[in-house]
């Protein structure tokens, strides 16, 4: 049977760009659309699930759901839904409907009631308990993307990133390879389980370890602007003390490494500063922020690619939670 990356492989192009042309997507200009489809035609190409879809209650469609509608994300999302919207277009015979979990006539449950779905991609790290109960309830195939649950639901994958391993590992690098005896911590506040993971990392490290620390949080939503005003209070207040700041996002270590080379370019030698996320501009900032990558772009990928398999292939996963190890990525901020 002719799969996709056969055509692909004769036209000399990725599956993406076969899976657009196939749908006369824009993206692709009409002589290649046009060669593309000739090459299917000519090995009979056709999508096993449209064909399968005549014989059963398939919709060939899925959700991909957010918080809710005003959310942005960011760069670390935006890499998550990358993987999954990369993924969904090798299938080429299944539709995304980006939808949010608010309550309303526009949202999730409102598809959900009108028998629309095959299955879902929820993306997040602020449900509520409450909500996870909900999301148990939803008689479909479910990933439950970012947001560590504890005993998922029969029809719910859990799949994340460590993020308390992740900031363990940085701490531990700073007191071990750093030899730095007092470190503050810069965390995002409670909303967020991710920024709660990452707390609890930093404090089974330092306590561990049995050094001097401090915590204290910022706004996420205002990025290295929080992180910037954050340790300019400190010295505003004679509080600064520290040979060492681990932050929970890299735009916070940004607007603190902007602050500390305002009053001294080399305070890197002294002062270790690490972010979390490995952001595409972390490495071009100076000092170049040491961080910690969490594959966001391969977690959104994985989670497709499961779910597609659940639903369309027959092919339960065999596990109930999938757990992606961040690595540290070390470099000039985290000093010598």
């Amino acid at each position: 049977m002719t799969i996709l990356k056969d055509v692909a492989k004769i036209a000399g192009v990725n599956i993406s760009t076969v899976s657009r042309a196939l749908r006369d997507s824009h993206l692709v200009n009409r002589e290649l659309k046009e060669k593309i489809k000739k090459i299917a035609g000519k090995l009979n190409y056709v999508p096993d699930a449209r064909a399968k879809s005549l014989a059963t209650n398939i919709k060939n469609t899925i959700a991909l759901v957010v918080p809710y509608r005003q959310f942005t994300g960011g760069e670390v999302y935006n890499e998550m839904i990358r993987g999954i919207y990369e993924k969904v277009e090798e299938e080429l015979r299944i539709a995304i409907i980006l939808t949010s979990f608010e309550r309303d006539n526009h949202s999730f449950f409102r598809i959900i009631d009108e028998n629309r779905l095959d299955g879902a991609i929820i993306i997040g790290d602020t449900y509520s308990d409450e909500d996870i109960k909900m999301i148990s309830g939803i008689l479909f195939p479910v990933i439950l993307l970012h947001q560590k649950v504890d005993s998922p639901a029969s029809n719910i994958v859990n799949i994340y990133s460590d993020n308390r391993e992740g900031i363990r590992l940085m701490t531990e690098h700073l007191i071990k390879k750093r030899n730095r005896k007092n470190l503050l911590y810069v965390g995002g506040g409670e909303r967020y389980k991710s920024n709660q993971e990452r707390t609890a990392g930093f404090l089974k490290e330092v306590k561990r370890e049995k050094i001097k620390y401090k915590v204290l949080n910022a706004a996420y939503e205002r990025g290295a602007g929080s992180g910037y005003d954050l340790i300019q209070d400190l010295f505003q207040k004679g509080d600064f003390n520290y040979d060492g700041i681990v932050c929970s996002s890299d735009d916070l270590a940004i607007g603190i490494i902007r602050f500390l080379l305002e009053k001294d370019r080399g305070f890197y030698q002294k002062i270790s500063i690490t972010g979390y996320d490995n952001k595409a501009n972390s490495s071009y900032i100076y000092p170049a922020l040491t961080t910690v990558d969490h594959q966001p772009y391969q977690i959104g990928r994985a989670s497709a690619e499961i779910l597609l398999n659940w639903i369309y292939n027959k092919k339960k996963p065999v596990k109930k939670s999938y757990v992606f190890i961040p690595t540290l990525v070390i470099r000039e901020s985290c000093g010598k």
